[in-house]
């Protein structure tokens, strides 16, 4: 399942705030997100993420604004559910012998 790009991805879920609250104001410093994500052109996909509306800059490094909170909550719970196994056809696969 592709909907974004995969660098996009990782920058999205170093700016997601580890807890089950919504807190827009969690920002995290430009130079410790350049120090966890070395592997990517950073300047080309934070520009992308925030042409997206999914990232804010703000005074002294980035934020997720809602939007984009919102939007990868969605992904990761549809991932789960995509991800699973079929429950019902094993059940039925057994059910036939």
């Amino acid at each position: 399942m592709n909907i974004l790009p995969q660098d996009m991805l990782k920058i999205l879920l170093e700016l997601l705030p580890d807890n089950t609250s919504l807190q827009p104001e969690f920002t995290v410093a430009e130079t410790v997100l350049r120090a966890r994500l070395p592997g990517i052109n950073f300047d080309e996909v934070i520009i992308s993420c925030i042409e997206m509306g999914f990232v804010d800059r703000v005074r002294g490094g980035y934020r997720l604004n809602v939007k984009a909170d919102l939007a990868l909550r969605l992904f990761a719970v549809v991932h789960r559910v995509v991800s699973k196994p079929g429950c019902t056809s094993s059940l039925y696969a057994g059910s036939d012998g």
